[in-house]
């Protein structure tokens, strides 16, 4: 058994998207994965399965919209993904006020599409992209002072999805694992 993370896209964010810790960790067990634990009410599953992360992203999702009602988007690391991209620490050590998150996404664009995000950095915001993780740094003011938009990013990415984690939520989890 390997050690993994879902993390879940747009959940408690709205009263319609509402999942309880309690049964998101209740769902994964009835699936089979062991040792499922959740950090913060964020959308973050840690727990133990056998398979590809693909494989698992494609059993999580159906049982999750079919328990909660709605799609929930899941992307899934390894634990080792999960500390490889925290430990990666592609901006250095970050200024007073400047933010860094990781955005899981589906799986590693194609070399056109990490230029066309990198190309979308400039005095405030960097971008980079490195195998399925979008890197991205915000001098002061943190996300909220971002110049590039969602949208231009999606676009860029050409409608690769993905779930957007700070790095500071990161290492708290990384230290769980």
């Amino acid at each position: 058994m390997t050690r993994h993370v879902a993390f879940l896209r747009a959940i408690n964010l709205a009263s319609k998207r509402r999942v309880a810790m309690a049964d998101l960790r209740e769902e994964l067990e009835a699936l089979g994965y062991d040792d499922v634990a959740t950090y913060i009410a964020s959308g973050n599953a840690i727990f133990s399965a056998t398979g590809k992360a693909a494989a698992i992203e494609q059993a999580i999702e159906p049982a999750l919209a079919k328990r909660f009602g709605f799609d929930i988007p899941t992307f899934v690391r390894t634990a080792a993904q999960v500390r490889k991209a925290v430990e990666l620490e592609p901006f250095g050590t970050l200024a007073g006020g400047d933010t860094w998150s990781v955005t899981f996404l589906r799986k590693a664009p194609p070399a056109a599409a990490k230029r066309a995000v990198a190309a979308l950095s400039n005095d405030v915001d960097t971008l980079e992209v490195h195998g399925a993780d979008l890197h991205w740094h915000v001098k002061g003011g943190g996300r909220m002072g971002t110049t590039v938009k969602d949208a231009q990013v999606a676009k860029a990415l050409g409608g690769i999805e993905g779930t957007n984690r700070g790095s500071v939520m990161l290492r708290k989890l990384v230290a769980k694992l």
